[in-house]
């Protein structure tokens, strides 16, 4: 099923297809790794942010696995933050981010 990011909502699940509009780089946080990146579709644009394990080199390997423009496939959450929505992919939470294979 494809979702739309102008219709996502707070507490919401998420499992689709998403194109990087761009990605910001991993950094060191509390609990491990993370990154920053924008997702868009033909209904709007939405921040995600991927919270990783402790292995440095696993987060920047997944970083490093895709790029501006291309199509990932996400499972996160949706949640409220700073005022907007975003979607939250918690690796501990078994969510993830993957790059779809060109072609």
């Amino acid at each position: 099923m494809k979702q739309r990011i102008a219709s996502l909502k707070s507490g919401e699940r998420v499992d689709s297809y998403f194109s990087v509009k761009y990605k910001k780089p991993a950094k060191e946080y509390r609990y491990g790794w993370m990154f920053e990146l924008r997702l868009a579709d033909a209904s709007g644009e939405m921040t995600a942010k991927f919270w990783g394990s402790e292995s440095a080199a696993e987060v920047k390997g997944l970083h490093e696995s895709f790029d501006r423009d291309d199509v990932v496939h996400v499972t996160g959450e949706v949640k409220e933050f700073g005022g907007g929505l975003e979607i939250g992919i918690s690796q501990q939470n078994g969510d993830a981010i993957a790059p779809l294979q060109k072609g």
